[in-house]
């Protein structure tokens, strides 16, 4: 309590007169006296009230004020909070309070306006320290008003929008941060925090979370904060890469001729191939984790972990084998991390002409030892699946998973949603050895097809190649066999695909020898194969075999928010084409882009703006250079509305107020027709939503009535 109150006060005692004290409380400007005994504890107090009850009353100014005196008087130990002080004045119902010690000395007076002082700086305090803590987070945090005007903007946000803090304040959220504007007005009219998203920004990736904030149980405004989560998509992508790397290793070490052990920093196996474990006749469990000095004391691989020196060529005998042992250090940025022995046994006095190959092996083996050691990672294939949609973020997810293995894919999806472009990320991302095959089932001819898959033998028939010609299926041995269009493959040649699948061989057309290859069968079609079997087109068993991971590539009309970056990117990719430099489409192109259906999906798109360049002699592609049923696209009609609205405006005519209410009467059924969707309303109205934000906020128009009344849109 000594922060706020008045120590300075009037120490009166009880044979004081009103003229002594009228010039004491004019001396010290206070409006309170205490009645103080002789130890200086309290016997009471006397206020300006009290005096002005005296002079009313016609005193001498040599009156004792004696009988004017409060005794009973509200103290506060001056150890105590400003809170509890406060919650004590309150109880009784007093304007001021005398501080005592712990024995009961009055230390000063509190009055309502030091405890409302004392309040704003305690205020202030917690403003600058929540200022400062909002500025110094390393997440990116904006706040909006009721209003949708930014009002806070940290540095951390300023840097990954890369804008100036000091452009955005009092801005619509809507007009300048698009990104993250309809998660922030979600959770503010909703009241109600926004399940997070990820959104791509300028200079990072970030997972935004929205919340409302509320002040005495209303909501004021909302705020974002932005979490940056570009470092750790790079950690993913690097354990991902270290994760490929080591079974790379474990591959290269089982195909080791020799004997191959790894042990760490700690002295302990790490890795042990199976040629190893052979010589000395022992088991992985009973090895791995296990001291070297302990378990294999005869390769000596802690002398080398200890010395960090590389031996090559030290004979010994292994249970009664000779063994030629090479050892040497692993070093990982200068740092030794553990030590690697190779044990060469097998029929070694028949090997003399194999030894040149064993400098070639030592190679391999740093190779993958670099590899394994190694943690930077470029990225995939599928970094080429532009987009921000969530489902289709998850699909290409799903198709990194099914890379790794071997198991048949089926791609579904309209014409031009980038099936074959899956397909080739799925084939480069499973690093099968192989090439990529492509077949397009649509496009060969029936007859044709059985040779083009399986090939045919030298003088299968005539004109046949001298020789024979390799089938597809050959061509892919060890890598992705695409099958394009499947649905349209005929049901003669579906089963021997089938076969195929089943089998892993086939024989060319006129051979009598079966060949076996190991292909991998990634298909795709535009059908519904479903409808296809109950029309009993296509083969309900082959379905199956290649259905064992599904991807249902979604069409471009379901994910518009994708438009932005397909623009950006193709135009780009055009400009090396074509040899231009156009910087992109306007606002009002993508609007226009953005109110197409797009039965092609993103081939029509990469059409219309390789056209639109063509035609375009600008730096940016503007609506004219579109084709006429975009160029030209009409936004939905809606009813007509009345000419007047049904009630003029009160106490005036004019011809502002008929315009403004039939203005709103058009706003008003634009949102009913809509059902309350704002975005459609807009689009019906052929304005922006910011627009039509800003006058439903003029017009005062509840939409809350628009969602209660319809019912949600099928």
């Amino acid at each position: 309590m000594s922060s706020c109150m008045t120590k300075e006060f009037v120490a009166l005692q009880a044979d004081c007169t009103l003229g002594y004290v009228l010039t004491q409380f004019l001396a010290h400007r206070q409006d309170v006296g205490c009645i103080l005994y002789e130890d200086g504890t309290l016997e009471g107090i006397i206020t300006k009230y009290q005096l002005y009850r005296m002079i009313l009353k016609n005193c001498p100014l040599d009156t004792p004020i004696t009988p004017y005196l409060y005794r009973d008087v509200t103290t506060v130990p001056f150890h105590y909070p400003v809170t509890e002080a406060r919650k004590i004045l309150l109880s009784a119902k007093v304007a001021h309070a005398v501080i005592v010690d712990d024995d009961g000395k009055v230390l000063g007076v509190s009055t309502k306006s030091d405890l409302i002082q004392s309040f704003l700086q305690r205020e202030r305090r917690l403003i600058n320290q929540m200022t400062a803590l909002i500025e110094n987070l390393e997440d990116g945090v904006i706040g909006i008003d009721h209003m949708h005007h930014i009002h806070t903007f940290n540095s951390a946000a300023a840097e990954m929008f890369q804008i100036n803090s000091a452009t955005v304040m009092e801005e619509h959220i809507q007009t300048l941060l698009p990104k993250i504007s309809d998660g922030m007005i979600h959770a503010l009219e909703n009241e109600a925090p926004r399940e997070p998203q990820k959104v791509q920004l300028p200079s990072a990736v970030v997972m935004a979370s929205y919340t409302p904030i509320s002040f005495r149980e209303k909501v004021i405004g909302a705020i974002a904060v932005l979490r940056d989560l570009t470092a750790y998509e790079k950690v993913a992508r690097e354990l991902e890469t270290t994760k490929r790397l080591e079974g790379m290793l474990e591959s290269a070490l089982e195909m080791a001729y020799d004997g191959i052990a790894i042990i760490d920093e700690q002295g302990c196996f790490q890795m042990v191939n199976d040629a190893l474990l052979e010589l000395y006749d022992i088991s992985r469990e009973e090895l791995l984790g296990t001291p070297a000095s302990q378990s294999l004391p005869e390769l000596n691989l802690e002398d080398t972990l200890r010395t960090g020196k590389e031996l090559v060529g030290d004979i010994q005998i292994i249970r009664g084998i000779k063994c030629v042992i090479t050892r040497m250090p692993i070093i990982v940025q200068n740092k030794q991390v553990g030590a690697i022995a190779k044990v060469i046994f097998r029929q070694l006095p028949h090997m003399k002409d194999l030894f040149s190959r064993m400098e070639n092996l030592e190679h391999e083996l740093t190779y993958y030892r670099g590899e394994y050691m190694r943690s930077h990672v470029q990225g995939t294939a599928f970094d080429h699946v532009i987009t921000r949609n969530s489902a289709m973020e998850s699909i290409k997810n799903q198709a990194y998973l099914s890379a790794q293995g071997s198991s048949t894919v089926l791609i579904t999806g309209e014409s031009g949603t980038g099936k074959e472009l899956f397909a080739q990320a799925i084939h480069e991302i499973s690093g099968r050895p192989g090439r990529f095959v492509k077949v397009n089932c649509a496009a060969i001819p029936e007859e044709l097809l059985e040779s083009e898959f399986f090939g045919y033998a030298d003088g299968a028939f005539t004109g046949a190649r001298k020789g024979g010609k390799p089938g597809k299926f050959e061509l892919a041995d060890g890598g992705t066999l695409f099958l394009d269009e499947i649905g349209d493959m005929p049901l003669a040649l579906q089963a021997k695909l089938l076969r195929v699948l089943q089998e892993k061989s086939f024989d060319r057309i006129g051979d009598t020898v079966s060949r076996t290859v190991d292909v991998r069968i990634v298909s795709a079609t535009n059908k519904h194969l479903e409808d296809l079997i109950a029309e009993r087109k296509f083969r309900e068993d082959l379905y199956y075999r290649i259905h064992v991971i599904h991807l249902a590539i979604p069409p471009l009309r379901e994910r518009k928010e994708d438009l932005p970056l397909l623009c950006s990117h193709l135009v780009q990719k055009l400009n090396k084409i074509l040899g231009k430099q156009v910087q992109g489409v306007t606002p009002s192109t993508l609007e226009r882009l953005q109110d197409h259906h797009w039965p092609g999906n993103v081939r029509e798109l990469e059409n219309v703006l390789e056209r639109a360049m063509n035609l375009n002699a600008g730096d940016w592609i503007v609506p004219e250079a579109l084709p006429a049923f975009l160029a030209n696209a009409e936004p939905l009609s809606l009813p007509a509305p009345p000419l007047l609205p049904a009630k003029l405006p009160a106490m005036t005519h004019s011809k502002r107020d008929v315009i403004a209410a039939a203005e709103r009467d058009l706003i008003v059924a634009a949102l009913s027709e809509s059902g309350g969707n704002r975005s459609l309303a807009a689009e019906r109205l052929a304005i922006s939503r910011s627009t039509l934000y800003q006058k439903i906020k003029k017009y005062q128009i509840e939409e809350r009535s628009f969602f209660e009344s319809k019912s949600p849109h099928p």
